[in-house]
């Protein structure tokens, strides 16, 4: 049986990357709150898990309506654990080709350095970003407005990734 998802897929990896940069972290994100939002971009219905701002409240419930019985992972706190080998490889991809800072991906930060893409990438990047615009929407506002560590950040309030030692 032949069993392919994208969220394993370390070239898709690389791709949606390139779409949370664009359309919603920037030039830098912790490595961490970059795996959550990767999740959550792939599995946007689990945002029903994680407390939000009050403002998020009706966003988180749209994505919620996302929900298939074909797509669901039942622990994300270990699914996370088990992929974080995925996250690795496209990291590693993205520094190699220069997209990314090796230095600050040592110090736990996802840093875009300015390069050259590929033709025909950006174009790409903006169809999918409209196709997902109520997905990207919400993870641009939760980006925006929960920080990456802390009580309130989105570890904490995700419970996905440990937290408790942040400084």
């Amino acid at each position: 049986m032949l069993v392919y998802h994208a969220f394993s897929d370390v070239n898709h990896g690389v791709f949606r990357a390139f779409v949370l940069q664009k359309y919603v972290f920037g030039e830098s994100i912790e490595l961490d709150y970059w795996r959550i939002l990767d999740f959550l971009y792939v599995f946007p219905h689990k945002a029903k898990s994680i407390r939000v701002p009050q403002s998020m409240v009706s966003e988180k419930r749209k994505l919620g309506a996302l929900y298939n019985k074909y797509n669901d992972v039942p622990f994300p706190r270990e699914f996370l654990a088990r992929f974080s080998a995925i996250h690795t490889s496209i990291t590693a991809i993205l520094s190699s080709k220069g997209v990314v800072s090796e230095d600050e991906l040592q110090r736990g930060r996802l840093q875009w350095q300015a390069t050259d893409s590929p033709d025909g990438l950006l174009e790409l990047v903006e169809a999918r970003a409209k196709a997902e615009a109520t997905v990207i929407d919400f993870l641009r506002n939760l980006r925006h407005l929960v920080p990456a560590t802390g009580p309130d950040g989105i570890k904490a309030r995700s419970g996905w990734l440990e937290h408790r030692y942040d400084a």
